[in-house]
């Protein structure tokens, strides 16, 4: 007698799962608005716990990425004969106009952002 092996199931991936859980939030946000106004309560924990666990993660990326750096490396980027500052925030050009100022420019805009009272 020969035996059948059972059907395997197809795992659906993180991404998908994502995605269907997304579209499923803007679905039953638009369709059904403040009747389910309670469920902001988990949403609101979830981030929450999200940023619990990220926040101390990129800060220990950040401290041990500091901690290989090389003396060479470590000193900046005029001591390996490179432009500083300027270039860092996207200013390229020694005389004309520069480029936009990209990530750096963003991030400093967000920490230097005014407070609306």
């Amino acid at each position: 007698m020969q035996e059948t092996a059972p059907a395997q199931r197809r795992r659906i991936g993180i991404a998908t799962q994502v995605f269907i859980g997304l579209g499923l939030g803007v679905f039953v946000g638009l369709f059904f608005g403040e009747k389910v106004a309670f469920l902001q309560i988990g949403g609101d924990l979830f981030i929450a716990l999200l940023q619990i666990t990220v926040i101390p993660y990129v800060v220990v990326a950040l401290i041990a990425s500091l901690g290989q750096l090389t003396l060479e490396q470590g000193q900046g980027p005029r001591a390996q004969g490179r432009r500083g500052a300027p270039h860092a925030l996207g200013r390229r050009s020694p005389g004309g106009a520069g480029e936009p100022p990209g990530v750096p420019g963003l991030a400093l805009g967000l920490v230097f952002q005014r407070q609306s009272n």
